[in-house]
């Protein structure tokens, strides 16, 4: 989630400040392994205030000042040093100690001070404000810091900027992820607009992801059918978003409708796509709109996965296509992947529907079936027949090959 800052020129300090932590960027967002610890907001101890304050006057620079900013775990002391040195003749703040401070006010929760603070140093023209917002916004994505961000990009917006469409998407990517209050990612998307960005197919499916979490199926459809006013295509993602999050509303008639028209628009579908959406239709028992995305999934050379074999067989067995679902498993044993044992019951039991105990009993014999329940289901399936020889026959099946009927 971190911001791609190498295309702008931003101060040394600030970016060694940030790369000391780049490496956990990659981790979820989680306020009790915060990459930056809170500033003691405790009363601050004269002594070690006037002493800090000592070494600052025989020698007062920007570096100097961020040092003991830095060694100052009190933050009312460091308020108070960083408000004592503005009032120095002949000193002036610069973005890196404009930094400094703000991102400790920010680590404390403090949005109103990071408001004021911002607001200041962009005020002041420092050179380098708009690197040390962005960097700002960052180290807030990265802590879960997202009001202390979000008050620093209308910062960033106020002061006459024009921050990239990566910024936005950063934050909209991390709230979303979180599952923030929707109205927070409809303030981002908002302030983007303010700023005259134009929105990319990322933007759009970030938006599209928070409205259906909100359960805004009505605006979400409207969102989608408005995407190409917006100069977007929708993409696998999009397709993969829209469609899993209609079905787990129970809006299968309109994931159809938005299936038909993926397949249309012929889009280049990623293997997440295949895989989360063909077991959402299983489950739903659309076994139609499942085997059109496994074809698709084929004609791509894309090699289904385990889940997505056993969604379509447990289906193709509810719906009694039992041979095509033999087929699917002769398919994932030519892909080296086998069949759960749970999944072979459901087999025996749609055999058993259809009263082709035989069939049942050579699909069985043929696999390396060590578990009993579908052996038994069988043999229940046989006494139901009144099949005796059959059941025998099994019986003695299952003491040859060590499978004991419970």
């Amino acid at each position: 989630m971190a911001l791609k800052l190498s295309s702008l020129r931003v101060s040394e300090k600030i970016t060694r400040w940030i790369h000391q932590s780049a490496y956990f960027s990659s981790l979820p967002c989680a306020k009790s392994n915060q990459i930056i610890p809170e500033p003691n907001q405790d009363p601050p101890h004269s002594s070690e205030f006037e002493g800090k304050i000592q070494i600052l006057k025989n020698k007062l620079h920007p570096d100097s000042l961020i040092g003991v900013l830095d060694s100052t775990n009190d933050l009312n002391s460091s308020l108070k040093i960083f408000k004592w040195a503005s009032l120095q003749k002949r000193f002036y703040h610069t973005a890196d100690t404009y930094f400094r401070i703000i991102l400790k006010l920010g680590m404390a929760g403090m949005v109103k001070e990071v408001e004021a603070f911002s607001n200041e140093m962009v005020k002041e023209r420092c050179a380098g404000s708009e690197e040390a917002l962005l960097a700002l916004i960052d180290s807030f994505v990265r802590n879960c810091r997202f009001d202390e961000a979000l008050q620093v990009l209308v910062t960033l917006n106020s002061g006459g900027y024009q921050p990239s469409i990566s910024v936005f998407n950063v934050l909209l990517d991390a709230l979303v992820e979180e599952k923030k209050d929707f109205r927070s990612v409809l303030f981002v998307y908002k302030e983007m607009v303010k700023a005259g960005i134009v929105p990319t197919v990322d933007t759009l499916n970030y938006l599209l992801e928070a409205l259906l979490e909100a359960d805004r199926i009505g605006t979400v459809m409207d969102q989608y059918r408005r995407m190409r006013k917006k100069g977007c295509h929708p993409n696998s993602r999009t397709f993969e978003i829209l469609i899993g999050g209609l079905i787990t509303r129970n809006q299968v008639d309109k994931s159809v409708v938005v299936l038909n028209e993926m397949l249309e628009l012929g889009c280049e579908l990623e293997f997440s796509l295949y895989t989360r959406l063909i077991p959402l239709f299983c489950r739903m028992n659309k076994l139609e709109e499942g085997m059109r995305l496994f074809k698709m999934m084929r004609v791509s050379n894309v090699v289904p996965d385990l889940l997505t074999y056993v969604a379509l067989i447990q289906c193709l067995c509810k719906d009694l296509h039992m041979n095509d679902a033999v087929n699917l498993v002769d398919e994932m044993t030519d892909n080296d992947l086998m069949l759960p044992d749970h999944v072979f019951m459901d087999m025996v039991d749609g055999f058993c529907t259809l009263g082709k105990l035989d069939e049942a009993k050579s699909f069985l014999e043929d696999r390396p079936v060590l578990e009993t329940h579908s052996c038994n289901a069988l043999l229940g399936g046989y006494c139901d027949a009144l099949n005796f020889l059959g059941t025998k026959g099994l019986s003695d099946k299952m003491v040859e090959r060590n499978v004991a009927s419970s």
